[in-house]
């Protein structure tokens, strides 16, 4: 059996690296439509919309409003704190 010629093993060279840029094209537009499919399935995941938001903003204050007034009849002191950034939400729908 006579050894493959130059010309021959470039050729096969070729084919190989066309085949596995082929499959790298493939792979990374199956990962892209995939992503979008799970975005389209499941929705965004970045802020909730305006009406969720607020009410739950809303339900938040009150519970910590009514906190803060039990807590301040309790001690006997007149004044009120309110701490704004103690109110977190981590509701999701």
């Amino acid at each position: 059996m006579p050894a493959p010629t130059p010309h021959e093993r470039l050729a096969a060279r070729a084919r190989r690296v066309a085949a596995l840029r082929r499959g790298v094209i493939a792979s990374a537009c199956a990962s892209f439509a995939l992503g979008w499919a799970v975005i389209a399935y499941d929705g965004s995941m970045g802020v909730e919309s305006a009406g969720t938001s607020a009410a739950a903003t809303t339900q938040v204050e009150s519970s910590s409003t009514e906190s803060e007034t039990d807590s301040s009849t309790q001690s006997g002191s007149s004044s009120t704190q309110s701490d704004d950034s103690a109110a977190v939400t981590t509701a999701q729908s």
